[in-house]
């Protein structure tokens, strides 16, 4: 496994499969996320049914029901897909800080995100 370095600061360019397809995107990285993948609601109808329903609480501390595919995972160039689950809500593709335990991530002075095993 090697390292990944994205110059699209804060963005990271990720890979998922739900239901046997697999989509890449650039992603925000948003450290207030706590989950790993979430998807724009426009990509619902592309996903299938949902796997389940998970709760999710915002930032002003009100809750959220939002719908959820068992899914896997890669920040492309790592080549190592890890098993998640893939939430649908809001507007982008966000990464969060569960993908971010899993690695060292480092935000390089708002220039470049490092990916590091």
């Amino acid at each position: 496994m090697r390292r990944v370095v994205s110059e699209r600061f804060p963005f990271v360019e990720v890979e998922w499969e739900v239901h046997g397809q697999r989509t890449k995107a650039l992603a925000f990285i948003d450290t207030g996320f706590d989950g790993s993948l979430m998807l724009p609601t426009n990509l619902m109808g592309q996903l299938g049914t949902p796997d389940h329903i998970d709760w999710w609480q915002l930032a002003d501390g009100s809750f959220v029901a939002a719908p959820t595919y068992f899914g896997t995972i890669c920040f492309v160039g790592m080549d190592e897909f890890l098993p998640c689950d893939i939430i649908v809500m809001g507007n982008e593709v966000v990464v969060g800080l569960d993908l971010g335990r899993r690695y060292l991530v480092t935000l390089e002075r708002g220039q470049r995100v490092i990916i590091e095993p």
